[in-house]
Protein backbone atom coordinates (compact mmCIF):
# COMPACT_ATOMS: atom_id res chain seq x y z
CA UNK A 1 0.00 0.00 0.00
CA UNK A 2 2.57 2.40 1.09
CA UNK A 3 4.45 1.48 -2.50
CA UNK A 4 1.67 2.15 -4.36
CA UNK A 5 1.28 5.72 -2.34
CA UNK A 6 4.93 6.51 -3.16
CA UNK A 7 4.47 5.46 -6.40
CA UNK A 8 1.70 7.70 -7.20
CA UNK A 9 3.46 10.41 -5.58
CA UNK A 10 6.27 9.92 -7.80
CA UNK A 11 3.98 10.31 -10.97
CA UNK A 12 2.08 13.13 -9.42
CA UNK A 13 5.57 14.99 -8.98
CA UNK A 14 7.03 13.56 -12.93
CA UNK A 15 3.37 15.44 -14.32
CA UNK A 16 3.68 18.45 -12.12
CA UNK A 17 7.65 18.96 -13.40
CA UNK A 18 6.80 18.23 -16.95
CA UNK A 19 3.57 20.85 -16.65
CA UNK A 20 5.85 23.53 -15.34
CA UNK A 21 8.65 22.68 -17.97
CA UNK A 22 6.28 23.50 -20.39
CA UNK A 23 5.07 26.55 -19.00
CA UNK A 24 8.59 27.81 -18.47
CA UNK A 25 9.01 26.91 -22.20
CA UNK A 26 5.76 28.45 -23.76
CA UNK A 27 7.07 31.82 -21.23
CA UNK A 28 10.56 32.08 -22.67
CA UNK A 29 9.30 31.91 -26.13
CA UNK A 30 6.65 33.95 -25.76
CA UNK A 31 8.98 36.77 -24.09
CA UNK A 32 11.77 36.02 -26.89
CA UNK A 33 8.95 36.46 -29.45
CA UNK A 34 7.90 39.69 -27.52
CA UNK A 35 11.74 41.30 -27.76
CA UNK A 36 11.76 40.58 -30.88
CA UNK A 37 8.29 42.38 -31.64
CA UNK A 38 9.88 45.22 -29.66
CA UNK A 39 13.04 45.30 -31.83
CA UNK A 40 11.34 45.19 -34.62
CA UNK A 41 8.85 48.19 -34.07
CA UNK A 42 11.45 50.08 -32.43
CA UNK A 43 13.64 50.01 -35.48
CA UNK A 44 10.25 51.54 -37.59
CA UNK A 45 9.87 54.63 -34.92
CA UNK A 46 12.43 57.97 -34.75
CA UNK A 47 14.24 57.88 -31.60
CA UNK A 48 14.88 61.66 -31.73
CA UNK A 49 13.98 64.62 -33.96
CA UNK A 50 16.02 67.82 -34.37
CA UNK A 51 14.13 70.15 -36.85
CA UNK A 52 16.53 73.08 -37.95
CA UNK A 53 15.81 75.53 -41.20
CA UNK A 54 17.12 73.93 -44.41
CA UNK A 55 15.95 76.15 -46.99
CA UNK A 56 13.69 79.20 -48.02
CA UNK A 57 12.58 80.64 -51.41
CA UNK A 58 10.18 83.27 -52.59
CA UNK A 59 6.77 82.27 -53.55
CA UNK A 60 4.61 85.42 -54.28
CA UNK A 61 4.32 89.00 -52.98
CA UNK A 62 2.00 91.96 -52.82
CA UNK A 63 2.36 95.47 -53.09
CA UNK A 64 0.54 98.31 -52.73
CA UNK A 65 -0.87 101.05 -55.67
CA UNK A 66 2.94 102.78 -54.64
CA UNK A 67 4.83 99.77 -55.41
CA UNK A 68 5.48 99.27 -51.28
CA UNK A 69 5.86 95.59 -50.51
CA UNK A 70 3.03 94.77 -48.10
CA UNK A 71 3.30 91.01 -47.82
CA UNK A 72 5.21 87.86 -49.64
CA UNK A 73 4.45 83.96 -49.39
CA UNK A 74 7.66 82.02 -48.83
CA UNK A 75 7.90 78.34 -48.80
CA UNK A 76 10.51 76.96 -45.80
CA UNK A 77 11.97 73.39 -45.99
CA UNK A 78 12.83 71.97 -42.50
CA UNK A 79 15.25 69.14 -41.97
CA UNK A 80 14.35 66.75 -39.69
CA UNK A 81 17.43 65.17 -38.24
CA UNK A 82 15.77 61.43 -37.37
CA UNK A 83 17.89 58.75 -35.64
CA UNK A 84 16.39 55.55 -36.78
CA UNK A 85 17.79 51.93 -35.25
CA UNK A 86 17.25 49.95 -37.69
CA UNK A 87 17.23 51.22 -41.88
CA UNK A 88 18.60 50.02 -45.01
CA UNK A 89 21.39 52.74 -44.60
CA UNK A 90 22.11 50.74 -41.38
CA UNK A 91 20.99 52.94 -37.73
CA UNK A 92 22.08 56.62 -37.51
CA UNK A 93 20.82 60.28 -38.06
CA UNK A 94 18.64 60.71 -41.33
CA UNK A 95 17.35 63.70 -43.19
CA UNK A 96 13.65 64.06 -43.61
CA UNK A 97 13.06 67.18 -45.52
CA UNK A 98 9.24 68.81 -45.08
CA UNK A 99 7.88 71.68 -46.87
CA UNK A 100 5.70 74.22 -45.31
CA UNK A 101 4.56 77.64 -46.76
CA UNK A 102 3.83 80.99 -44.97
CA UNK A 103 2.18 84.34 -45.23
CA UNK A 104 4.37 87.46 -44.09
CA UNK A 105 2.97 90.38 -43.86
CA UNK A 106 5.70 93.44 -42.93
CA UNK A 107 5.03 94.87 -39.03
CA UNK A 108 2.47 91.86 -38.16
CA UNK A 109 5.14 88.96 -38.44
CA UNK A 110 4.58 85.33 -40.67
CA UNK A 111 1.74 82.93 -40.40
CA UNK A 112 1.66 79.26 -41.45
CA UNK A 113 -0.83 78.27 -44.35
CA UNK A 114 -1.61 74.94 -42.89
CA UNK A 115 -4.19 74.76 -45.49
CA UNK A 116 -1.34 75.32 -48.46
CA UNK A 117 0.25 71.49 -48.55
CA UNK A 118 3.49 71.04 -49.01
CA UNK A 119 5.15 67.48 -49.37
CA UNK A 120 8.58 66.31 -48.55
CA UNK A 121 11.20 67.00 -51.39
CA UNK A 122 8.67 67.70 -53.78
CA UNK A 123 7.82 70.48 -55.47
CA UNK A 124 4.09 70.84 -56.50
CA UNK A 125 3.49 74.34 -57.35
CA UNK A 126 4.16 76.62 -59.45
CA UNK A 127 6.63 79.40 -57.87
CA UNK A 128 4.40 82.10 -59.15
CA UNK A 129 1.50 82.53 -55.92
CA UNK A 130 -0.26 85.31 -56.96
CA UNK A 131 -2.21 88.07 -55.34
CA UNK A 132 -5.59 88.92 -56.26
CA UNK A 133 -5.78 92.76 -56.63
CA UNK A 134 -8.13 94.50 -53.58
CA UNK A 135 -8.90 91.38 -51.81
CA UNK A 136 -6.81 89.71 -49.54
CA UNK A 137 -6.98 86.45 -51.68
CA UNK A 138 -4.07 84.55 -53.72
CA UNK A 139 -4.00 82.32 -56.94
CA UNK A 140 -1.59 79.12 -56.63
CA UNK A 141 -1.64 76.52 -59.22
CA UNK A 142 -0.34 73.07 -58.24
CA UNK A 143 0.58 70.87 -60.74
CA UNK A 144 -1.46 66.92 -60.56
CA UNK A 145 -0.83 65.27 -63.77
CA UNK A 146 2.25 65.61 -66.14
CA UNK A 147 2.80 64.28 -69.58
CA UNK A 148 5.09 64.79 -72.15
CA UNK A 149 3.24 68.05 -73.64
CA UNK A 150 0.69 68.48 -71.38
CA UNK A 151 0.13 68.54 -68.00
CA UNK A 152 -3.08 69.10 -65.29
CA UNK A 153 -3.13 72.06 -63.48
CA UNK A 154 -5.34 72.74 -60.00
CA UNK A 155 -5.96 76.26 -59.43
CA UNK A 156 -6.20 77.47 -55.95
CA UNK A 157 -7.87 80.35 -54.74
CA UNK A 158 -7.55 81.13 -51.32
CA UNK A 159 -6.51 83.57 -48.34
CA UNK A 160 -4.29 83.27 -45.12
CA UNK A 161 -7.11 81.29 -43.40
CA UNK A 162 -8.63 78.77 -45.78
CA UNK A 163 -8.72 77.34 -49.49
CA UNK A 164 -12.40 79.67 -50.51
CA UNK A 165 -12.41 77.67 -54.09
CA UNK A 166 -10.36 75.32 -55.87
CA UNK A 167 -10.66 73.98 -60.21
CA UNK A 168 -9.15 71.55 -62.38
CA UNK A 169 -7.90 72.33 -65.64
CA UNK A 170 -6.84 69.50 -67.90
CA UNK A 171 -4.89 69.11 -71.42
CA UNK A 172 -2.73 72.41 -70.35
CA UNK A 173 -0.15 72.97 -73.29
CA UNK A 174 3.52 72.77 -71.98
CA UNK A 175 5.19 75.96 -74.13
CA UNK A 176 8.94 75.89 -72.45
CA UNK A 177 9.47 72.13 -70.83
CA UNK A 178 12.78 73.96 -69.29
CA UNK A 179 10.15 76.40 -67.18
CA UNK A 180 8.32 73.53 -65.51
CA UNK A 181 7.82 75.51 -62.36
CA UNK A 182 6.90 78.81 -63.81
CA UNK A 183 3.59 80.24 -64.57
CA UNK A 184 5.03 81.38 -67.97
CA UNK A 185 6.02 77.55 -69.23
CA UNK A 186 2.57 77.26 -69.84
CA UNK A 187 1.44 79.64 -71.47
CA UNK A 188 -0.64 80.64 -68.43
CA UNK A 189 -2.37 84.33 -69.37
CA UNK A 190 -3.42 87.13 -66.46
CA UNK A 191 -5.52 90.21 -66.55
CA UNK A 192 -3.27 93.11 -64.42
CA UNK A 193 -5.45 92.46 -61.49
CA UNK A 194 -4.70 88.90 -61.68
CA UNK A 195 -8.79 88.55 -61.43
CA UNK A 196 -9.09 86.47 -65.12
CA UNK A 197 -7.12 83.75 -65.64
CA UNK A 198 -6.67 81.75 -69.43
CA UNK A 199 -5.25 78.86 -70.07
CA UNK A 200 -4.38 77.51 -73.23
CA UNK A 201 -5.16 73.63 -73.65
CA UNK A 202 -5.31 71.06 -76.72
CA UNK A 203 -9.29 71.33 -76.51
CA UNK A 204 -9.72 74.90 -76.42
CA UNK A 205 -9.22 78.00 -74.16
CA UNK A 206 -10.37 78.03 -70.71
CA UNK A 207 -11.20 80.85 -69.08
CA UNK A 208 -11.76 81.88 -65.11
CA UNK A 209 -12.75 84.81 -63.06
CA UNK A 210 -12.40 85.41 -59.80
CA UNK A 211 -15.78 86.86 -58.69
CA UNK A 212 -17.81 86.53 -54.73
CA UNK A 213 -14.61 84.72 -53.44
CA UNK A 214 -15.00 82.03 -56.12
CA UNK A 215 -13.66 80.90 -59.54
CA UNK A 216 -15.94 81.42 -62.09
CA UNK A 217 -15.83 79.94 -65.44
CA UNK A 218 -16.06 82.44 -68.13
CA UNK A 219 -17.41 81.18 -71.56
CA UNK A 220 -15.51 81.99 -74.66
CA UNK A 221 -17.12 84.69 -76.58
Amino acid sequence: MACGVAVARCLISIVNYMILECNLKKIIVIGLSSLVFLISICSCIPLYNRPEPFSQKLYGERKDQYGNLVSYIEQRETKNNIFWLMSTEGPGWHPWITISYYLVTLGKGSHKLSHIKGFMRENVFLTNFLPVQDTELWLAFEILDVKRDEVEIRIILFDENKVMDKQKIPYCIRFNIQDFYEVRGYGIKLSYDNKQIEFQTTIGIVKYIVENDRLMKKNNS
